[in-house]
């Protein structure tokens, strides 16, 4: 398997409002595949806040074996090793997307992002924007032309109530990874309805 037996950085700059399929990836990507996962995660001490937020933290250092990556000191840190085969942005919203466009590091994920960029290895974006077809389109299109960013396959949620909102497919994460590890960006990128 091309995805076996890598060391795999799960950047998570937004924890999602839908928890569990990305406990099930991380979950797949560390039992299925046999990959060491890093778990780096902005806004920490935010979540660590709330109980399910925190509950939810420790269940991805549980199947991740791994501490969280929570602050620009220790994302440096592992970016100067370089470690790390690919790295996986989830979710890449619209507070993310300006960031890589204009190459802002200071927050853990975009430290790690940093390296991956230095080190000439590939970083997966999973696209997750309300304006990713009206203000963000232009970053996205910047982005969509970068050496080493490689998409998962998104799609309009609802082009009627809201046009402008762009979602990666979940089902698609694994296959993506596969595929950008040997530099290749998936096809389709743009998915229909």
């Amino acid at each position: 398997m091309k995805l076996a037996n890598k060391n795999i950085g799960i950047c998570i700059p937004e924890l999602p409002e839908n928890k569990q399929p990305l406990l099930e990836q991380i979950n797949k990507l560390s039992s299925k595949y046999k990959n060491t996962i890093f778990p780096i995660i902005d806004n920490y001490k935010l979540y660590l806040r709330n109980k399910d937020y925190r509950n939810y933290l420790e269940k991805i250092e549980l199947i991740s074996s791994k501490k969280i990556l929570n602050s620009l000191t220790l994302a440096e840190n592992l970016g100067k090793k370089n470690i790390l085969d690919i790295i996986l942005i989830l979710p890449c919203s619209e507070n993310i997307i300006p960031k890589l466009s204009y190459n802002i590091y200071n927050t853990p994920t975009m430290k790690i992002l940093k390296y991956q960029m230095v080190n000439d290895k590939p970083s997966v974006l999973a696209i997750d924007a309300s304006d990713g077809l009206s203000s963000n389109a232009e970053n996205i299109g910047k982005l969509l032309n970068r050496k080493n960013y490689y998409f998962i396959p998104f799609k309009q949620t609802n082009p009627i109530t809201k046009p402008y909102t762009i979602s990666f497919e979940y089902s698609y994460i694994l296959k993506t990874l596969e595929y950008a590890i040997n530099k290749e960006q998936i096809q389709p990128i743009l998915l229909s309805l």
